[in-house]
């Protein structure tokens, strides 16, 4: 037995009201769903002249096809010289007859392709070319003009034009011209790309010394907008040759593509003594910063070597001892290795006054043959020092107090008030002056039994 259900009145019906407002749904959906896919799909034309809205006389006007808005310039529908259906589009043998198309508003022209012929077979009878500026002018495209024969002929052209609201015009030279099966699609639109291969090896040095090998890896770029340029980390260098031309960046290539070239990077000559590491960035337009990471890499402090060290047999109060008189001059250098030259202001047998970091760990400690930081004993910090050789000095500290250092001279209350910081300071000027003609010109300072120059030769 079987039941038959039939809903009398689909008007009347609660479900078939539900069922039709679901299909109306579905159908506003589906439409808006076209719409979109139409939009997405104007920067890809195809026309072919079959629409009925196409005039069949040769007029210049403006016409809504289906790939979009023509502008028509003594053109027409013709049932002459056509690829498929039945008609083309003609331009009449006349000065200035063309066609435009559709504004091609985004994603540019990737190719042009048409079939064309004319009625006479004569030579450079169509000029195709687009227009970035609303057709003030046009660009021809490569093989423009195009000589046509009474044969329709298909024609393909790459472009590859990325620029938005393009237009492209199809322009007659001589005799009538056949136009059928237009299709423009969209630019291949390829970003900028950077490529990197190979691997980075440490690359270390001694202070002093670029490092001997330097390590490598490739860089290349497609679609590149201008060239890449390489910025290595502090301490490092880079150049496309392994050992010559080295640099703070390099840059390498142009617009375009840029084949693959070998980086060379190693630490500076001038690099301090210490641990290295960072990213080496390449960076160009239109491309986001690829970071290549290098391995952590040492400079090591220069070794001192001192050589021709003899012992040097003296007897004092009749007993006999040897005595490396040398062995100081060698702490006195290994300790400037350890700040670096570059910081030293000041030394003699054994002190040196240098560029302190606040932060920094002391270089000083207590107990026979170690270095002491006079500074504590101050209670201050140093703020100038007026050098004028060895074992003679005046130290401002940030207190405003000063020490004076003068080897051979006793510091009375007299030659204390003598040598203070303006009087010092006012010496070391004079020494500076472009046209002084020796310490003869200059004012020197008169200690009790001692008299001190500003070039401190006595």
């Amino acid at each position: 037995m079987c039941n038959k259900i039939v809903c009398q009145s689909l008007l009347d019906c609660k479900s078939c009201k539900s069922l039709n407002f679901w299909f109306k749904k579905r159908k506003l959906l589906f439409l808006l769903f076209l719409v979109l896919f139409m939009q997405l799909s104007k920067a890809q034309i195809s026309e072919g002249f079959e629409e009925t809205g196409i005039p069949t006389s040769y007029s210049t006007a403006s016409y809504v096809l289906t790939s979009g808005t023509w502008i028509f310039n003594n053109a027409m529908k013709s049932s002459v010289g056509y690829h498929l259906g039945a008609n083309s589009c003609a331009l009449k043998s006349n000065t200035g007859s063309s066609i435009v198309s559709p504004i091609i508003v985004a994603a540019g022209v990737g190719t042009i392709s048409f079939w064309a012929s004319n009625s006479s077979g004569s030579s450079s009878s169509l000029q195709v070319g687009y227009s970035s500026n609303g057709g003030s002018s046009y660009t021809q495209i490569q093989g423009s003009p195009f000589t046509l024969t009474t044969t329709a002929t298909l024609y393909s052209v790459v472009v590859n034009n990325t620029a938005n609201n393009l237009l492209v015009r199809f322009y007659r030279t001589s005799a009538t011209v056949y136009l059928d099966d237009i299709n423009i699609t969209a630019a291949n639109i390829v970003s900028p790309t950077i490529t990197v291969s190979g691997t980075i090896a440490s690359v270390n040095t001694v202070y002093g010394t670029a490092s001997a090998i330097p390590t490598s890896f490739s860089v290349s770029g497609v679609s590149m907008k201008e060239g890449i340029l390489i910025t290595p980390p502090t301490g490092f260098e880079v150049s496309t040759s392994s050992s010559t031309n080295y640099g703070a960046t390099i840059t390498i290539g142009s617009a375009g593509t840029i084949a693959a070239t070998t980086i060379y990077t190693r630490l500076m000559a001038t690099t301090l003594a210490g641990d290295y590491t960072g990213n080496i960035v390449l960076s160009s337009s239109g491309v986001t910063n690829v970071n290549v990471a290098t391995v952590t890499s040492r400079v090591s402090p220069y070794l001192l070597t001192v050589s021709g060290i003899s012992g040097v047999n003296k007897i004092y109060d009749g007993t006999i001892a040897a005595a490396v008189t040398a062995h100081a001059r060698c702490r006195l250098h290994s300790q400037m290795i350890k700040i670096r030259p570059e910081r030293i202001l000041y030394c003699d047998t054994d002190s040196i006054i240098f560029l302190y970091p606040r932060l920094e760990s002391s270089l000083a400690s207590r107990g026979l043959g170690n270095w002491v930081d006079e500074t504590k004993d101050f209670g201050s910090s140093i703020k100038k020092i007026y050098a004028f050789a060895p074992k003679r000095y005046l130290l401002l500290l940030d207190n405003n107090e000063y020490r004076i250092k003068a080897k051979g001279c006793r510091m009375t209350v007299s030659n204390k008030e003598k040598s203070n910081p303006a009087t010092l300071e006012r010496i070391l000027q004079l020494k500076c002056i472009e046209d002084a003609q020796g310490y003869e010109d200059e004012e020197p300072l008169l200690l009790d039994h001692f008299i001190i120059f500003s070039n401190c030769l006595d």
